[in-house]
């Protein structure tokens, strides 16, 4: 990547003039969601509570996207446990409450130990693993 100036994108098909700092963001996207959208009475509650003190806005995530579904569940599909799959607990963690990385059976007891390992040194507990007969059992 380059700096300001120069262009950048993430599909090789288009590309981007970057001219601000943010124009370097690149939001990870999780494969599926499921969202909520957020109660009008709570994003009122919300609203009226950062009218008290302008340092909400900035240390509480879920108040930049209130008027968005809110994500409650994510599926990753992961066709390996290498290290895409790594980037997969790290966005569903993140960016879900509940997230469920999908693969074939055969790699299942891989990617037990890899988030076991996410778990353990990065205190991730929020994702879970998941086969497609699983899935289609549900």
């Amino acid at each position: 990547m380059r700096f300001l100036g120069s262009e950048v994108s993430s599909n090789p098909n288009e590309s981007k003039l970057i001219k601000r700092w943010n124009d370097f963001y690149i939001r990870p996207k999780i494969d599926v969601n499921w969202c909520i959208g957020l109660p009008l009475r709570f994003i009122e509650f919300m609203e009226q509570i950062t009218k008290l003190d302008d340092d909400f806005v900035y240390n509480l995530p879920i108040y930049k996207n209130l008027k968005e579904p809110y994500p409650i569940i994510g599926f990753e599909i992961e066709s390996s446990t290498g290290k895409h799959a790594g980037g997969g607990i790290l966005n569903l963690s993140r960016y879900v409450h509940f997230g469920f990385l999908v693969v074939e059976k055969k790699n299942k007891e891989a990617l037990i130990r890899k988030i076991k390992t996410y778990s353990r040194n990065l205190g991730i507990n929020n994702v879970y693993p998941l086969t497609f007969e699983e899935i289609e059992s549900i």
